[in-house]
């Protein structure tokens, strides 16, 4: 029954793919699990990114994206990009990345190096990084001004906008993503694969559940 309610959308969905010559697979597949269903159909795919929509403007992250993507974002694929409802990606030519010490925030770094190399329609930049406390700042200072030396060094002919700040990290990037009508936020998750626990710190979670473009 849900194959046959779904089959207007599937044919939406075939004309798109075909006047745009892109190749496409439609799988319907029952399952007591569906997060962790998609999860093993990228990996079987050999998928390099998780496209999933959002929805809501406030509260938790699972009333905001919806139960299905806040649970795959959870169980810790590689690339997961999140899509707010009605909001059309078109190039990127905006990236905003977020990023800090941590192993999740580096990551997030090299995915936007790694944009930055391919993506021709990129024409601005902004690194975010938040601190917490004053004292925080200059430590900050230094892993925004490394992310912009590693731009340059790369030959990338597109403006980088540093920026620090302190206050809440969430808030701040939000804010900067909306002010500068951002086309994409890249952020790390934190934790490893196959693990039950959340995953996302809450950063994360509240960016993504927040952000006007996609995450």
């Amino acid at each position: 029954a849900r194959r046959l309610e779904l089959a207007p959308y599937f044919d939406h969905f075939r004309k798109m793919a075909k006047d745009s010559g892109v190749a496409y697979e439609i799988v319907v597949i029952g399952a007591s699990n569906p997060a962790k269903t998609i999860i093993e159909q990228a990996e079987l795919r050999q998928a390099g990114v998780i496209l999933m929509g959002r929805h809501g403007k406030t509260g938790r992250l699972s009333l905001l994206v919806g139960r299905m993507t806040a649970k795959v974002l959870d169980l810790g694929f590689p690339r997961v990009l999140v899509v707010p409802k009605d909001f059309i990606i078109s190039g990127a030519p905006r990236i905003l990345v977020a990023t800090d010490y941590s192993t999740g925030g580096q990551k997030a770094v090299d995915e936007a190096i790694s944009l930055v190399r391919k993506n021709c329609t990129l024409q601005q930049l902004t690194v975010i990084s938040v601190a917490k406390r004053q004292q925080d700042m200059p430590d900050v200072q230094k892993i925004v001004d490394a992310t912009c030396l590693r731009i340059r060094q790369i030959g990338a002919q597109i403006a980088c906008e540093p920026i620090i700040q302190t206050g809440e990290p969430a808030e701040l990037i939000v804010q900067a993503a909306r002010q500068r009508q951002i086309d994409m936020i890249i952020i790390g998750g934190r934790g490893k694969r196959g693990m039950t626990r959340k995953l996302l710190g809450q950063v994360t979670e509240n960016v993504t559940g927040g952000a006007p473009c996609a995450v």
